[in-house]
């Protein structure tokens, strides 16, 4: 899990992680925007303030947060992925959302 205060929306912070989806080997990443002063959801963001992000059917899950005045930019694991070496899983991705 990772934090990131937005600093051109005053009030506004990103905290990023992951979310089960039922089984012990498949998660997926959840991004949420909040309000800091209380912790609410913003709705405006994704859907009712959360964004998921699910590519493929193994353990994924977002660890880091950054923040600039447009993009929020966000990166984790994909263990559905196929390495250069042939080996599977422990790819990072990052994600590039438009504020």
């Amino acid at each position: 899990m990772a934090i990131a205060i937005d600093r051109s929306a005053p009030g506004t912070m990103y905290i990023v992680g992951r979310q089960a989806l039922g089984n012990d080997r498949d998660q997926q990443w959840r991004i949420e925007k909040r309000r800091i002063l209380d912790g609410s959801l913003i709705k405006d963001f994704g859907n009712e303030g959360v964004m998921t992000y699910n590519p493929g059917d193994r353990s994924e899950g977002a660890e880091g947060v950054a923040v600039s005045d447009e993009f929020l930019y966000v990166v984790g694991d994909d263990l559905s992925k196929q390495q250069p070496n042939g080996d599977v899983g422990g790819m990072q991705q990052l994600l590039k959302i438009k504020k």
